[in-house]
């Protein structure tokens, strides 16, 4: 099955790989990924592990590695997937610093979503900055699907969903 982008999610996001995590704020990964991962896996996955917290759903659109002179490697065996993240920080409201994936500094000419589903501008502009202005390293380009928040409502654990939208995306 194809991999669709929904009408709500966030605008591009270029990260990059890096050794070691680092120290928190930061997002890690839960190992919960398919092309087909829909927001009720990821709430049965949660609920399942009880682990309270901030949690993304993301879709990966694409990852490379950029070679020194801009050099684009691609990997032809590369599919795209959704992937569930927790955020490990004391303080959701705080800008993640570490992980094994960070955020670049890079925004779209248009951030923020839509409203349409299948927007492609971004994307495309984000793998024209992996080419031309990237360091030598590998690289993603992510959307943030949707934005999950574990809490814990009397006897049962409540999913608070968001959009990702704006400018200042996490």
């Amino acid at each position: 099955m194809k991999m669709k982008r929904a009408w709500a999610e966030s605008h591009a996001i270029i990260e990059r790989l890096y050794d070691k995590p680092g120290k928190p704020p930061r997002w890690e990964t839960t190992n919960l990924h398919s092309p087909t991962l829909l927001e009720s896996d990821a709430d049965d996955w949660i609920v399942q592990r009880k682990q309270l917290g901030q949690y993304r759903m993301i879709s990966v659109w694409h990852q490379t590695i950029v070679k020194k002179g801009n050099q684009i490697s691609f990997n032809a065996n590369f599919q795209p997937a959704r992937s569930l993240e927790f955020f490990r920080a004391c303080d959701a409201a705080t800008r993640p610093v570490g992980g094994i994936w960070r955020r670049l500094d890079w925004q779209p000419t248009k951030p923020g979503f839509t409203g349409k589903p299948a927007r492609w501008d971004d994307l495309a502009e984000a793998i024209s900055f992996l080419k031309t202005r990237a360091l030598a390293g590998t690289y993603r380009i992510i959307t943030i699907r949707r934005m999950l928040r574990a809490e814990q409502a009397k006897d049962r654990i409540k999913i608070v969903k968001k959009h990702a939208s704006g400018s200042k995306v996490v």
